[in-house]
């Protein structure tokens, strides 16, 4: 844990740079102590079809889920690192957003 997962509007990143925010991603997750680097997961999605209300014509949406437990600072400054890292690597994109949503320790299963 934790899974982050990079949504971003397809045609607008060219694999070169996304493997590269990948591993960017990867590293500024285990800047974290509460973040053991063998548990990290990143995947990235892209989106064919969406709309803003906003007239944005680009987007990338981070969401990270973390195990319960952390303080909302903790999440806070997850999300922001996470954001600047996006945002850092994908200057011509138009807009970006990050959420931190909590996985129940209790119910969450995986086999490895």
């Amino acid at each position: 844990m934790p899974h982050i997962v990079i949504e971003y509007s397809a045609n607008s990143i060219d694999n070169d740079k996304l493997d590269k925010a990948l591993k960017s991603t990867y590293d500024v997750c285990c800047k974290f102590d509460c973040i053991r680097p063998e548990a990290i997961k990143i995947r990235a999605h892209s989106i064919l079809n969406a709309y803003y209300g906003n007239g944005a014509k680009d987007f990338i949406h981070v969401t990270a889920h973390l195990l319960d437990g952390r303080s909302r600072a903790r999440k806070a400054d997850i999300s922001k690192a996470l954001l600047d890292n996006v945002m850092s690597e994908f200057p011509m994109i138009d807009t970006f957003s990050v959420d931190v949503l909590e996985i129940d320790g209790n119910v969450y299963q995986k086999n490895k």
